[in-house]
């Protein structure tokens, strides 16, 4: 047992350094679009990413659920479950390009390259979430650390491609990613033995994956309404300011979101079990981690933000304070995740819904007050973006002590 749990840290350890790494290569892939892209095509990145990240949606939870089951380790309900998603997904997938293809016909989108490739992103972001979730609750984090390492440094090898077609050679560079990754990640011993669609077994995973989904689509609102609103209420070269904003943002929530991976099969596993001395501790050493992670994370940001992007980016340093002013909310944007790990592990799932629902109507109605009052600038929505993560930290909050001593004690 003992040699079992030295080999999980270790595991769970370079899990951890593989993403800051692939982070990294990201982080430069970046800079590398801000050094060679205008301002009006860095925003149009931004829109690909938007849209991929759209298709997100397509999953309604079961993506959410299957990671639970996948946890729990039972073989049977392993199996039926991954087929299952992936017949699912498979469906969505050709259903998606056969709209995007009839919308190309009917001359509604005009930009066929970049519709394509952004809904291929998605589609394959799809599948990678899935191979991801499966990896991970399985244990196999050497596979993952393998898949994510390879596919990060091949996609960063492309940036040449960037230097010499500008615009499409990004477009090559995100797509060339997570393809690489959903070869590289597929697993013998999870392999997809035939398609199958049981409205039963899919209705069993949205018990567990429904209701952390509706309140993902309200993470995701907030995203798209932040940067719909910016493209066209300021225009797309506004949007490419906020680009270090977005890359800063992305960077932030790498290393709290590999630690709640490593944290949540352990957590789910000891209260299933009803281990709750074991299933206290997991939480408390989650939130200890996020609390040191956050003071050292913008301790890192003031001190070294600006010289570096001043060194490499600086046609972007009058953009850093935007960063900056966004401390708060970066802060209890990770905050957040311990809370949310003890809800997931409990199944009260309703309590993640009004969280998340409550900070995305005060998002709202904070940038409605701004545009009536005429105030609509890059501050304001970062005035709102922190607006948005504290409430949404403070209810969590609020919740996680009403129901806490049933639970931990």
């Amino acid at each position: 047992m003992s040699k079992f749990l030295s080999f999980f840290k270790r595991a769970s350890f370079s899990f951890v350094l593989i993403n800051v790494f692939t982070a990294a290569l990201g982080f430069v892939r970046s800079f590398a679009f801000m050094k060679f892209l205008g301002f009006e095509e860095l925003g149009l990145i931004t829109m690909v990413n938007t849209t991929a990240s759209l298709l997100s949606l397509f999953q309604i939870g079961l993506i959410n659920g299957g990671y639970r089951i996948i946890a729990l380790g039972h073989e049977k309900a392993i199996e039926k479950t991954n087929n299952n998603i992936l017949s699912f997904l498979i469906i969505v997938s050709g259903g998606v390009f056969v709209i995007t293809a009839i919308l190309i016909l009917l001359n509604v989108i005009k930009d066929y390259t970049t519709a394509f490739i952004s809904i291929s992103i998605g589609v394959l972001l799809l599948f990678n979430n899935w191979f991801t979730n499966r990896l991970i609750g399985s244990g196999k984090l050497q596979k993952l650390n393998y898949a994510n390492s390879l596919s990060a440094i091949i996609s960063f090898l492309c940036l040449a491609l960037v230097y010499y077609y500008g615009f499409l050679g990004a477009l090559i560079c995100l797509f060339t990613q997570p393809l690489l990754f959903m070869m590289l990640s597929i697993d013998k011993t999870f392999k997809f033995t035939k398609f199958e669609i049981q409205i039963s077994h899919l209705k069993y995973i949205l018990r567990f994956g429904f209701i952390p989904f509706i309140a993902g689509i309200f993470s995701l609102l907030y995203s798209q309404i932040e940067r719909w609103s910016i493209s066209f209420i300021l225009g797309n070269e506004e949007l490419g300011k906020m680009y270090l904003f977005f890359i800063i943002i992305t960077l932030w929530i790498l290393i709290p979101n590999s630690i709640g991976n490593i944290f949540f099969p352990k957590a789910i596993k000891y209260y299933d079990v009803g281990d709750k001395k074991n299933f206290n501790k997991t939480i408390y050493n989650n939130i200890k981690i996020i609390v040191a992670y956050n003071i050292i994370g913008s301790l890192l940001l003031f001190t070294l933000l600006t010289p570096l992007v001043g060194l490499f980016f600086p046609n972007h340093l009058p953009y850093v304070y935007l960063v900056f002013l966004s401390v708060i909310g970066l802060f209890f944007r990770t905050l957040v995740d311990p809370f949310y790990l003890f809800f997931n592990s409990i199944v009260k799932l309703n309590y993640i819904f009004w969280s998340e629902l409550i900070s995305l109507s005060l998002y709202c109605i904070s940038l409605l007050l701004f545009y009536i009052g005429n105030y609509i600038c890059l501050e304001t929505f970062i005035i709102c973006f922190n607006i948005y993560y504290f409430s949404r930290c403070l209810i969590s909050l609020f919740f996680y002590f009403k129901i806490r001593k049933a639970y931990i004690y």
